[in-house]
């Protein structure tokens, strides 16, 4: 028989609520707002549910800033595999996998940090090179050739 801890792990996991927001909020950081639109539920399912999923170490919050510099909270995923032995009727172990709390950022998030580096190092690549033809343009007799861009 499931220990208390391992009944409350499973009751969760067969919320269909919970489950609906560790998918959504594993392809994505979500809002309260974007959760309820994507569950089809209340605001205040969805907080009792992320209160839930928190409590158990498989939702990660974070403090957002929107353009008008208003800050609300999105919630991602953290749980990433559940694994439950059963033999002779009998529960044997059940394996929860979560992705340490710095790791717990979307690829998305990844990925525009590292176009972000990208542009900012072609910018001070080109600035540089423009900065070199200006020099070379105004004192061309330094330096016989222009400079390779």
């Amino acid at each position: 028989m499931p220990d208390d801890e391992e009944q409350e792990l499973l009751a969760l996991l067969d919320d269909e609520y919970a489950r609906h927001i560790l998918i959504a909020a594993s392809e994505e950081p979500m809002s309260v707002e974007g959760l309820t639109e994507c569950c089809d539920a209340s605001p205040p399912t969805i907080y009792r549910r992320i209160d839930r999923l928190t409590a158990q170490g498989f939702l990660d919050e974070y403090q957002e800033l929107d353009p008008d510099g208003h800050h609300y909270k999105t919630d991602s995923t953290r749980l990433e595999r559940v694994a439950i032995e059963i033999a002779d009727g009998e529960l044997i172990s059940l394996y929860v996998d979560s992705l340490p709390t710095a790791l717990a950022v979307s690829t998305f998030d990844v990925v525009v940090g590292l176009v972000v580096l990208h542009l900012f190092n072609a910018a001070a690549w080109l600035l540089a090179r423009y900065t070199d033809l200006l020099l070379w343009n105004a004192q061309p007799s330094i330096v016989s050739e222009p400079p390779e861009l």
